[in-house]
């Protein structure tokens, strides 16, 4: 079975329950679109079908989709990690701080933040490509942390889905800041109609920019991208799901981790979280991989083994460390850091574009 990093890698297998590769006769890995974990969505409809099965896997009107690559663009990552790492100033530094190591056009435009809560972060949008980027704010504060460890779930308020369940503290980030964020976006698309916007955050701010991915990608009207750096679980297995058929392929959610980072492994599995699919893993050697392990599917096994030795989910939680959630890519996620060159050149420098080559596995 053979995997790529970067271009050509497999997408993620959902295979429904009692449903093998050998059954229908294919030896390479294919996604069944719509279909996992007890949800049912077609893609082609969007999510205008959702049907939960409680004791038993409903098959319904799933198409088969053959595997297909979910690029992982090295720029934006860089972008995305240092737009995050820019967050972490002061909220009144933000329109005075320096962007051209970004991109040479990127322009200020807006910031946002709620007091309650303590969640700020800004929009900004480089003309010369298109891009409109939302950049929100990881953990910061007191006021931060215990939005972070509020471990129950409520209701996503998803039309399309009722069982799709969040994080309590991360939901209440999202829903004190949303409409700021939103008046902002549609402000930008008039003048900039072409534009796709990017949603990118670390810790906290990713787990926040994810479910405003989702509410944006619903709204309608938005080419919403997602890049989460080093997310904690968001969500309920009906949740992870929901997001992976959201998206058209080509705008997939990326979840970037790295290493021994601690983040991702919280909230606990145990709680009933599931992370979503699409993760870019960067090792202890610096080089990023594409993860085919999806956590709602509960692989388990020599096969789930297999597809965990390419992803955080090969540590446990006592083998993290805080040290790694701090550094992605080789830029460290606070507010004095390196510019986008010096990244870039740590990027070549530590062989991470090496990745572009296969990796086999038996």
């Amino acid at each position: 079975m053979s995997f790529q990093k970067f271009t050509n890698c497999s997408y993620g297998n959902y295979i429904p329950l009692g449903v093998t590769l050998e059954s229908i006769g294919k030896s390479t890995l294919f996604k069944f679109a719509n279909c996992s974990y007890g949800i049912t969505y077609h893609r082609k409809m969007k999510s205008s079908l959702c049907v939960l099965a409680s004791s038993f896997f409903l098959l319904l009107s799933c198409d088969v989709i053959e595997a297909s690559d979910v690029n992982f663009d090295e720029t934006i990552a860089n972008r995305s990690i240092i737009l995050s790492a820019k967050s972490y100033c002061d909220y009144e530094q933000y329109e005075n701080q320096t962007y051209v190591d970004i991109a040479p056009d990127f322009k200020f435009f807006s910031k946002f933040s709620d007091v309650r809560t303590d969640m700020q972060g800004f929009i900004g949008h480089v003309p010369g490509e298109e891009q409109i980027w939302v950049v929100y704010r990881g953990s910061q504060t007191f006021i931060n942390y215990w939005d972070d460890v509020q471990v129950k779930t409520v209701n996503a308020s998803i039309a399309d889905c009722q069982s799709c369940m969040v994080h309590h503290g991360m939901k209440i980030c999202h829903d004190e800041t949303i409409d700021q964020v939103l008046a902002d976006l549609k402000i930008l698309k008039e003048s900039f109609p072409l534009s796709s916007i990017i949603l990118t955050g670390h810790s906290l701010g990713a787990a926040v920019a994810t479910l405003a991915a989702v509410s944006l990608e619903n709204m309608g009207g938005f080419d919403v991208t997602l890049y989460s750096i080093g997310s904690p679980r968001v969500g309920n297995a009906y949740f992870a799901a929901y997001v992976d058929s959201l998206f058209p392929l080509e705008r997939s959610p990326r979840r970037i981790t790295h290493s021994h980072d601690m983040v991702p492994h919280v909230p606990f599995e145990s709680f009933g979280y599931k992370h979503f699919a699409t993760e870019f893993y960067e090792d202890e050697m610096h080089v990023v991989t594409r993860c085919n392990y999806a956590e709602q599917q509960e692989q388990e096994g020599e096969e789930g083994e297999e597809l965990k030795s390419l992803c955080a989910e090969k540590w446990t939680f006592s083998q993290t460390t805080v040290a790694d959630h701090m550094l992605y890519l080789g830029h460290p996620m606070t507010c004095a850091t390196a510019t986008h060159e010096q990244s870039l050149e740590r990027s070549i420098a530590m062989g991470r574009l090496k990745a572009l080559h296969t990796k086999q596995i038996p």
